[in-house]
């Protein structure tokens, strides 16, 4: 089950700009999986949105760059390394947060066992948009640490220094939350859309149930997911040269077929092994402009069904008017 721009295909066969704002080394215990959060001993700069309090420092009647020299030597000769959460912690402490710490972003995630989110979003940036409010407030749909367990290390190093977990980020842009309804979309502070259904009592977002929702935070609420959400790839064409399996007649068929112009829509698609078991030939539906299209119509339904929703529906009609 794959996300495209304008809906979904069901396979038949069964910003340049510095990120990592604290720096502290990788997680412990994972090996190669490093969030690339110190480039050196002492390395520190300041996220946006924090503050750092220098009534320490200015009791010493020194200079400028003689207080900063001896605050970077501390730094390097007696901090030790900490892993992304203590020093998240520790820093959350030392800098003052938008809003009571209560409320923020940092302390609701922690408290709900979201640690491996909340290091991504360091690593990756995003956390101080969380943490400001800017274009907020957010609705942030949070993968839960059972989906983050299965993914890679290349998988979780990718979205620690990319921008997919913007994805997971809805910017409501100073307006209130609205309705979620079956079948509402929603902009992402990454670009793309968004898709909700409702099956039954339970609300999905991209085909991936919501298991717990509402948990409030000072910029927004949190919404957490069984599935760690991915980006759409591109047009239908795009994602059957993509998929790893043969698709390449029924991409043959879409190219040369005007069946579908615009709206949204989910394809059964059928491998090349399947186009000829009916009863079809393959220059026969080269050489038919009639014979293609009642094709590809026996195997696409109007709007985005994801798996839980095929469950629920069971039966639906294709554009060609037939059932399955």
């Amino acid at each position: 089950e794959v996300q495209t721009h304008h809906g979904t295909v069901l396979w038949h066969c069964v910003m340049n700009r510095v990120r990592r704002q604290l720096q502290f080394p990788g997680l412990k215990g994972l090996g190669d999986f490093d969030p690339v959060l110190r480039r050196g001993a002492g390395d520190l700069t300041l996220p946006r949105g924090f503050k750092l309090n220098t009534s320490t420092f200015n009791s010493y009647n020194e200079s400028r760059e003689h207080r900063f020299s001896r605050f970077h030597a501390s730094m390097v000769r007696y901090n030790p390394p900490l892993d992304p959460l203590t020093s998240i912690d520790r820093f959350a402490t030392v800098y003052k947060l938008s809003g009571s710490p209560e409320e923020s972003v940092v302390s609701t995630l922690q408290r709900e066992g979201l640690t491996t989110l909340l290091v991504l979003l360091e690593t990756s940036g995003l956390l101080n948009f969380l943490i400001s409010g800017e274009k907020g407030p957010y609705i942030v749909l949070a993968p839960s640490e059972a989906a983050f367990s299965q993914l890679t290390r290349k998988e979780l190093r990718q979205l620690s220094r990319g921008n997919d977990l913007a994805y997971h980020l809805i910017p409501l842009r100073g307006q209130p939350a609205p309705e979620v309804t079956n079948d509402s979309t929603f902009k992402t502070l990454l670009g793309p859309e968004l898709r909700f259904n409702v099956y039954g009592n339970s609300v999905f977002v991209n085909g991936v149930a919501v298991s717990r929702g509402d948990l409030p935070f000072s910029h927004g609420t949190i919404q957490v997911v069984d599935s760690v959400l991915e980006v759409p790839v591109g047009e239908i064409q795009a994602v059957l040269v993509g998929s790893g399996h043969s698709y390449s007649r029924v991409n043959t068929l879409l190219s040369a077929s005007d069946l579908v112009q615009s709206g949204t829509y989910t394809l059964l698609a059928p491998p090349d092994s399947a186009i000829t078991s009916k009863g079809y030939s393959w220059p026969g539906l080269l050489m038919n402009r009639g014979l293609r299209r009642d094709l590809l119509a026996r195997h696409s339904i109007r709007g985005a069904w994801y798996s839980e929703g095929l469950l629920q529906q069971r039966t639906l009609a294709t554009l060609a008017g037939t059932t399955v």
